[in-house]
């Protein structure tokens, strides 16, 4: 399972930045290197789940969330601009990701990332000045593959969150062995904010994670 961990902490979506300045962080470079147009940034990246590597976390500054997270005892993952109902038999992990500044919410069917074989991960971060979510897709594509072009990304149906409109991807990764990663990713403008969802699964029977991904988002409510 740490080859999970790594795709899936190597893939999160690094939309860092403050929407006055328009920079954000290459997920290939330091954080200490922001160029100033994201779709400046070079399509090489050294962190992804190719070397297991894990990205280094932007500065503490360029945090987006600034509300709390939790998890009632019906279930139900409150983040700074939504809630939503977690499948029976996950759990709250959002601990595991403390150190990704972007990182507001994770889930998973495990006590852990390194136990999980299916989670979500939704992030909260810069427009960089795009007007909706389409504007920016093909910047939240390039992050979310880290410049690792055996990825193969799939535009998919466009969608709505509770009366929101989100752009959709899948993205296939190479399989290791017998597994194979695929993630689901939905991104909205929400309140001046990217939103990032974001599914992993290595589960091989891939219809039942999207059904486990659809369910998730008919229960999404926005605060």
């Amino acid at each position: 399972m740490l080859v999970v961990v790594a795709v899936m902490v190597a893939l999160v979506v690094t939309l860092t930045g403050d929407d006055s300045d328009d920079s954000a962080r290459d997920p290939g470079q330091d954080s200490s290197q922001t160029p100033t147009d994201p779709d400046s940034a070079p399509d090489g990246a050294s962190d992804n789940a190719s070397d297991g590597a894990s990205p280094s976390p932007a500065p503490e500054s360029s945090a987006p969330s600034d509300g709390p997270t939790s998890t009632s005892a019906d279930g139900r993952m409150t983040g700074t601009l939504y809630s939503y109902q977690i499948p029976s038999g996950w759990n709250d992990i959002t601990k595991d990701m403390a150190d990704q500044p972007t990182v507001d919410t994770v889930s998973g069917d495990g006590e852990g990332l390194y136990s999980s074989q299916e989670s979500l991960i939704v992030e909260l971060g810069s427009t960089f000045g795009k007007p909706n979510a389409q504007a920016l897709k093909d910047t939240w594509k390039k992050t979310l593959t880290g410049g690792n072009s055996t990825v193969k990304v799939v535009d998919t149906k466009d969608a709505t969150i509770d009366g929101k409109p989100a752009v959709t991807v899948r993205l296939e990764h190479e399989k290791v062995g017998d597994m194979q990663t695929v993630q689901y990713g939905w991104l909205l403008i929400v309140d001046g904010k990217a939103v990032s969802i974001v599914l992993t699964t290595t589960d091989p029977d891939k219809s039942q994670s999207m059904q486990t991904g659809q369910d998730i988002l008919k229960s999404w409510t926005w605060n």
